[in-house]
């Protein structure tokens, strides 16, 4: 739920006389903890525009297959940069989530509920259920009303370049959708010499290089999302979406003008590009050859 907000959080934790490598690490840590949560976060915008161009998957299936791709990857944090491993360190971790576990997951299964009972599609859902739970929130606790419409009145301020963003991302894909390249061109050959195992790799690699190389992974997505819908290509909506949310988060975590990696260069006192460019990279391999093997099977199960 918190998005950028995890950078605040963090960075608070970190002492003031952190070392530079301390710093260092534990912003990168937490590039990886909050954008690997766009696998399954229906608060991300890629999940909103994913939606907007596969709006027939259930949500629930977003939230198990990406939950539990999402705890892969958390997996292989672990294993690629704990140093040294042991288990009462990762029970420690884990122990740090006692607090909001419940609330948390309470939410996500309102959010899932009212997508499946009310006649709204799954954003409908999340504007349905999580004003009332701040409502009931709010209520009970009026001593934080004031802070909160503070803090919401100065984030709604900046919200400039995300929605700039979007605008162009959904323009781009609109025109994508209809332009002759891709309709008569790009689409027509990704039919012809594109194997299905291949259009998840491309989507997700293509917006994470493009995002090293400063382009927003989400107008890579737009327009790769709208060559593959229109190619005729045996791909199932599921994969597709996941493929492209992958994409976002994991090309959001490795670029330079991605808000994410500015806000944590802000709140952990590092230059942007030293977060940008370095082990959050392998991390996006790793986990990328894992996510386009397990979509690639699912795939190939979903179309028989």
């Amino acid at each position: 739920m918190l998005n950028t907000g995890a950078f605040a959080l963090m960075g608070a934790v970190v002492p003031d006389n952190a070392t530079e490598f301390d710093r260092r690490s534990a912003a990168l840590s937490t590039l990886r903890g909050m954008n690997t949560v766009a696998l399954y976060s229906p608060f991300f915008v890629g999940f909103a525009v994913a939606y907007t161009y596969l709006p027939d998957v259930p949500v629930w299936q977003v939230f198990s297959l990406g939950g539990a791709l999402a705890a892969a990857g958390l997996a292989i944090a672990l294993l690629l940069f704990a140093r040294p491993l042991t288990w009462e360190g990762v029970r420690a971790g884990l122990g740090c989530l006692g607090p909001v576990a419940a609330p948390m997951g309470g939410a996500a299964l309102l959010v899932v509920l009212a997508s499946q009972v009310l006649p709204v599609s799954t954003l409908g859902a999340v504007l349905v259920v999580m004003p009332m739970l701040a409502a009931i929130h709010l209520a009970t606790r009026p001593h934080r009303i004031q802070p909160v419409l503070g803090e919401t009145r100065d984030a709604m301020a900046r919200l400039g370049d995300d929605i700039a963003i979007i605008s162009a991302a959904m323009i781009l894909g609109t025109l994508a959708e209809t332009a002759p390249p891709i309709r008569d061109v790009a689409a027509p050959w990704i039919a012809a010499h594109m194997p299905p195992w291949a259009a998840f790799g491309a989507t997700s690699g293509s917006m994470v290089l493009l995002a090293i190389a400063g382009l927003h992974p989400m107008i890579t997505g737009t327009v790769m999302m709208a060559a593959l819908a229109g190619s005729g290509l045996a791909i199932a909506d599921l994969p597709l979406m996941l493929a492209m949310m992958f994409g976002w988060g994991m090309g959001a975590m490795n670029s330079i003008s991605s808000l994410s990696v500015v806000t944590a260069g802000q709140m952990f006192r590092l230059p942007p590009l030293t977060l940008a460019i370095g082990p959050n990279l392998l991390y996006a391999l790793v986990f990328g050859l894992l996510t386009t093997a397990v979509l690639t099977a699912l795939n190939a199960w979903l179309m028989g």
